[in-house]
């Protein structure tokens, strides 16, 4: 069958069948596997027209190759220069994107009939629709082509809830003196978002600990890596992390910048329950508290009873650290000193847990810390 077109889904769940349905106008439609979250494909037959649309979910292991191709088509877009404002916004949603719906028609595309069972799929998942090499929104208009052509009416899709709190935060943010943030989009929404396992979070947790220990002169050399390789978590450690947990004598720089860790420690503490709330960004976190919650129980222990805190809280602290780190960089770069008393240091490493722990950006964390 010709390809028609592909979405790419930021919502983890699969569109209702019914919902499809009602969109064909009246096709008879044939359902391959449960419905629900784990249907496989759908096809829709009319007259002379066969619609069908094949799944590609978050258990499926092709489905970082269709993330990198988005991101490769994306990419070539830019020419080599720095993406705009609404590739940079869909560079990120890549990174997030949950399932990919493949559409193939036979004989084949049929504008008129196929278009909105296709605008009705890629609104109900968030989508952005590729097609004849160009990317469109789920309203059909164009975002983005490699001739640089674009319809300034298009939009990026977001749930309305991922701009809602982007509105609150913004707003928070005003209140509490920071200004109003950069215009930064929107961050995934509950039924986008895909939080790693509260066990490896408590992993990754641990290793912090390690590092700020050293860092901080809690630990020496021998103590800091123990922590870890006999406890079976030394991969917990980013590489970075890792050289310097390995050298025996860290110059000042090193030891300053790894002690940042403390703050990422307080987050994940804060994001795993152990801690009842998180200071503003204005407030460094105080190694001693951390020390002190970690010796409640053995690190096997803190890991295997590791349990997540309520994702909305989650996500407004990811978004609150997001916008701040973006605060920050703009400060930076006019050479200012940061707006309403936030803290470099604390910010990067929030910014930093949050996006690790929700899987928002990829790139490995000490390239987010950077």
């Amino acid at each position: 069958m010709p390809a028609l077109c592909t979405v790419f889904a930021t919502r983890r769940a699969a569109p209702s069948v019914d919902a499809l349905a009602a969109a064909a106008g009246g096709a008879e439609v044939e359902l391959c596997g449960a419905e629900g979250a784990a249907w496989e494909a759908v096809t829709f037959r009319w007259p002379g027209l066969e619609l069908t649309v094949r799944r590609m979910g978050a258990e499926s292991e092709r489905l970082r190759e269709q993330r990198e191709a988005l991101r490769g088509f994306l990419l070539h877009c830019a020419r080599g220069a720095p993406p705009s404002p609404r590739a940079a916004a869909l560079l990120a949603k890549a990174a997030w994107t949950q399932q990919v719906f493949g559409v193939v028609a036979e004989p084949g595309p049929e504008a008129g009939r196929s278009d909105p069972l296709v605008r009705a799929l890629a609104e109900a998942v968030y989508g952005v629709v590729l097609r004849d090499g160009r990317l469109f929104d789920p309203a059909l208009r164009l975002l983005l082509a490699p001739g640089g052509e674009s319809d300034p009416q298009a939009e990026v899709p977001y749930s309305p809830a991922a701009r809602e709190r982007k509105r609150r935060i913004e707003e928070r943010m005003e209140r509490a003196g920071l200004g109003r943030p950069p215009d930064l989009p929107p961050l995934p929404g509950e039924d986008e978002a895909a939080p790693r396992p509260a066990s490896e979070i408590a992993a990754r947790a641990q290793a912090l600990f390690a590092v700020a220990a050293k860092a901080e002169g809690l630990a020496d050399h021998e103590q800091a890596t123990a922590l870890l390789r006999e406890r079976g978590l030394w991969e917990a450690a980013t590489p970075a992390e890792r050289a310097f947990l390995e050298r025996e004598a860290p110059s000042a720089v090193e030891r300053q910048r790894f002690a940042a860790r403390r703050e990422a420690l307080a987050a994940l503490l804060w994001a795993l329950g152990h801690l009842p709330s998180l200071p503003a960004p204005t407030l460094p976190a105080r190694m001693e508290g951390l020390v002190g919650v970690l010796r409640r129980s053995s690190a096997v222990e803190f890991v295997a009873r590791a349990e997540l805190g309520p994702l909305p809280a989650l996500l407004d602290a990811a978004d609150l650290s997001y916008r701040c780190h973006g605060l920050v960089a703009l400060a930076a770069r006019a050479g200012q000193e940061p707006p309403g008393g936030l803290l470099p240091d604390v910010v990067r490493e929030r910014h930093a847990a949050f996006f690790w722990s929700l899987r928002i950006q990829e790139g490995g964390w000490d390239r987010l810390a950077d």
